[in-house]
């Protein structure tokens, strides 16, 4: 609270008017001591990337639609995710202090952790701290605070102070949206350790953890409109039948937003199926009228 209120009036000082927040990004992580990720740690990981080997200074780069995965320093950092959506870090802590000379700094704040007997030093300096960190941007936040905002009530995470209460919402989204599975029926027990044994302050009770997305195919089917027909001017430059651009569509970025944009037009995709064959035909007899 303290922090919030000097950023507050550090802003207030620079404008003419009382500035008023818009969004922040937050990075929530845990160390740890004795648990290092295992050879198959990338296999065993629940998300959305999918692996391509890249031979140019990482060990793999894993890249899919908004979704990358990396693997630095063989094993001993993994990134996963977007620095625009949701990230998450996995790496060793002991040497990424070193790299960036913040040794002293995070050896007293180790040194001053305790086991619940008040006197054991929970730190090991001849063992590696290991740590993981989930990456919040801006717009996941709004999501967020979108989704749980009701008539009733108004969920604003729109500064520090006011998102600190969502942190353990936020740690299990995490956790879950990036699951380390132990098989195909149960999840890793030290995933679990990391759920149970993460200690958060205020708690908000009637935080759901889900994120409202916008519709696809809503407020911006102009974009569209113009991204099929100019997709349909290539097909019909090269000669691609009706089924094999309805099939290149379904492959493409474009689908999801044609599904929402036919919907909300009360059109089926047998109706699509019937537009995209009368353009491609139309641009075909264009396309020899004018040659």
């Amino acid at each position: 609270d303290v922090l919030q209120h000097q950023m507050d009036e550090l802003a207030a000082g620079w404008f003419v008017t009382p500035p008023s927040p818009c969004g922040v990004a937050i990075h929530i992580a845990t160390d740890w001591q004795g648990w290092v990720p295992p050879s198959d740690f990338v296999d065993r990981l629940t998300c959305r990337s999918q692996r391509v080997n890249d031979r140019n200074g990482f060990q793999s780069l894993e890249v899919t639609t908004g979704e990358v995965a990396s693997i630095y320093g063989r094993g001993q950092s993994y990134t996963f995710g977007t620095v625009s959506s949701l990230q998450a870090a996995l790496y060793n802590k002991s040497r990424e202090i070193v790299a960036h000379d913040k040794i002293d700094c995070f050896h007293g704040i180790w040194n001053t952790k305790i086991d619940h007997n008040l006197k054991t030093p929970l730190w090991q300096p001849d063992q590696d701290v290991w740590r993981l960190e989930f990456r919040f941007s801006q717009t996941v936040l709004r999501q967020f605070a979108e989704y749980n905002t009701t008539q009733d009530k108004k969920c604003n995470m729109s500064t520090y102070e006011s998102a600190s209460q969502y942190l353990p919402h936020l740690w299990a989204y995490g956790l879950d949206r990036f699951r380390l599975d132990f098989n195909r029926t149960y999840v890793d027990p030290f995933w679990t350790v990391l759920f149970e044994e993460t200690e958060w302050c205020r708690p908000a009770p009637d935080f759901i953890s889900k994120r409202k997305y916008k519709t696809a195919g809503i407020g911006n089917e102009r974009n569209v409109a113009l991204a099929l027909g100019n997709l349909l001017s290539i097909y019909a430059r090269n000669n691609i039948t009706t089924r094999k651009a309805w099939s290149c569509l379904k492959k493409s970025g474009l689908w999801r937003d044609l599904m929402g944009y036919i919907k909300a037009r009360d059109l089926t995709k047998a109706d699509l199926f019937d537009l995209i064959e009368r353009g491609l035909l139309e641009r075909r007899l264009t396309s020899k009228v004018a040659a």
